[in-house]
């Protein structure tokens, strides 16, 4: 009976450790996952915290000594010092881009003492808090990634805002330089050109060819500082300059017969130009109307 008893009692201390031990595993698994959960948690804080709460885990807190070695991450390593070791586990894992991390459990004491053996629930917890550790190395490191990115797309989007700002400036600079290019230059043509265009349409008033060519003329350089659509650009790039002449003629309504007889040459001729233009410009098998096609060219042109 005695012995019943005394067996009891051996067996309900036991089971009142193995739960005093599983109670401090639970609590210290509930605080490293408190931890590590945090978003502003400072690694080497956290390192410390976790050498800590590992130490106080353990079955002998008093003799147990617990150093986490993380590259690149200052944290105070404790040492064995000149104590014995009665017993050590160490557990690495990898993060990131090949970085390891190692946990390491001594027991400073007599190697006799069975109570300074790891137990395999003491490996379990290690192995575990391990885990949690890595995983929070490598969120913070690619945390510290994506910022890095982000600032660095920032510098990029401010240095392409001011580059479009300073390209907005010169383009600006350039199309007020054009606009007033082109009134010096139309008002050189009204000085020093037209004047004489003038004096040759007076002199010229019976001859009726002369003053519709210096109608052309006129109108010509009335558009001549405008900007031509890519249409009046393929005109001028592609057509001989009696191609361009009949164009012209063309444009302004006038029949192959009229213009025969404006430029002193035969219809036949006149029709041999219309079919190169119309080759030269891509109309040949469409149903584009070379006049209307001529007349849109130059549409933006008519009221200047």
């Amino acid at each position: 009976m005695v012995e019943a008893e005394a067996t009891m009692a051996k067996t309900g201390a036991t089971l009142r450790a193995d739960l005093s031990e599983r109670e401090k595993e639970l609590d210290a698994l509930y605080r490293l996952s408190a931890l590590f959960s945090r978003a502003d948690v400072d690694a080497p804080a956290a390192i410390a915290t976790t050498e800590s709460i590992l130490g106080a885990s353990m079955r002998s807190p008093d003799a147990a000594l617990v150093t986490i070695d993380a590259p690149a991450i200052a944290s105070p390593e404790g040492t064995p010092g000149s104590s014995a070791v009665a017993d050590l586990y160490r557990c690495r894992r990898t993060y990131g881009d090949g970085r390891r991390l190692t946990v390491t459990v001594r027991y400073i004491g007599d190697p006799s003492r069975a109570e300074l053996r790891i137990e395999s629930r003491e490996k379990r917890l290690v192995a575990a808090t391990a885990s949690l550790l890595a995983d929070l190395l490598e969120r913070r490191d690619t945390d510290a990634e994506l910022r890095a990115s982000s600032a660095a797309l920032e510098r990029q989007a401010a240095e392409l805002e001011r580059k479009n700002v300073a390209l907005e400036e010169v383009l600006a600079r350039i199309e007020a330089d054009k606009r007033a290019l082109s009134t010096r230059q139309r008002a050189y043509l009204d000085t020093y050109v037209r004047p004489y265009l003038l004096e040759i349409a007076d002199a010229c008033r019976d001859v009726p060819s002369v003053g519709e060519r210096i109608a052309q003329i006129d109108a010509a350089l009335s558009r001549l500082f405008t900007h031509p659509d890519d249409r009046l650009t393929l005109i001028a790039r592609l057509l001989t300059p009696r191609e361009s002449e009949v164009c012209g003629l063309i444009r302004s309504g006038m029949a192959t017969k009229e213009i025969a007889d404006f430029l002193g040459i035969g219809a036949t001729t006149v029709e041999r130009h219309r079919n190169t233009i119309r080759r030269k410009l891509g109309l040949t098998g469409s149903r584009t109307n070379l006049t209307s096609f001529l007349r849109q060219a130059t549409a933006d042109l008519d009221h200047v």
